[in-house]
């Protein structure tokens, strides 16, 4: 048999077989680079995003923390004032009481001061009467 002449279309063809299959490997190697690169970016959003809900989570804290010293600051400002204010009324009290009390007491003074008087005259004529 006689050797026979390579065609030349079927090596072209061959050729361009083995370039789009580079091409295709290319291809999805550049899709492999770009699905790793997202990934990457997500880890980064995500390393991030937590970061910032950290921060967040301190501030939140710090803010907390003030606003519950401010609170008690304000409730013990509110409870003085009140006790001062029943202090003041008990003092009231205590002094309408001292001076119902001493009326009482002038009171009681006067009358037994009355029946004294009252008493001695009546002592003081029987003893002198009788005798």
């Amino acid at each position: 048999m006689k050797p026979q002449k390579p065609n030349p279309y079927n090596l072209s063809l061959r050729t361009d077989k083995a370039q789009l299959c580079h091409k295709r490997g290319e291809y999805m190697e550049n899709i492999i680079d770009k699905i790793v690169d997202i990934d990457r970016k997500a880890l980064d959003i995500k390393a991030k995003t937590e970061k910032i809900l950290q921060d967040n989570g301190k501030k939140l804290n710090e803010k907390l923390a003030e606003i519950e010293k401010k609170e008690l600051e304000n409730a013990k400002k509110v409870g003085e004032k009140k006790y001062r204010k029943l202090i003041k009324q008990g003092e009231n009290e205590r002094d309408e009481i001292k001076s119902h009390t001493k009326k009482e007491c002038r009171k009681l003074e006067e009358s037994y001061t009355k029946i004294h008087k009252k008493l001695e005259k009546e002592i003081f004529s029987v003893i002198f009467k009788d005798n």
